[in-house]
């Protein structure tokens, strides 16, 4: 599901979600688990490249606009230092690395059963 408005961003798991499995990683199922640790699986399945080690990052909505989500990649530890930034175009069902240069992107590979549950049972929307 994907709603855009021009409200304050949330991420959160949609009613039709609540009581079933969302989607299946190997013999582990989702189940409930919540957006935001979704959105995280998401982004540690990628090919997102840091000098940071990938375990330690987190990342979380930043922006909606249109279909377009901005991702802040931060440091799980210490000070939660931004590290990256990206951008997941929820129509064009494509993930880019725009922390180098928003005007040059770098695609990145994901897992599509990941952005699959992302889509199908989290709501992304804008609530400033």
């Amino acid at each position: 599901m994907l709603l855009v408005n021009n409200l304050e961003f949330s991420l959160s798991l949609s009613q039709a979600s609540r009581n079933r499995v969302v989607s299946t990683d190997g013999d582990k199922p989702y189940g409930l688990e919540d957006c935001n640790q979704l959105l995280n699986r998401f982004f540690q399945k990628s090919s997102f490249k840091s000098p940071f080690q990938k375990n330690l990052l987190i990342v979380s909505v930043d922006d909606v606009k249109d279909s377009i989500v901005t991702i802040k990649v931060s440091s799980e530890e210490g000070n939660n230092l931004t590290v990256g930034w990206l951008h997941l175009d929820l129509k064009g069902k494509k993930l880019t690395n725009i922390t180098s240069d928003p005007d040059k992107p770098i695609s990145l590979e994901y897992d599509k059963s990941v952005l699959d549950s992302l889509m199908n049972n989290c709501t992304f929307s804008n609530t400033e």
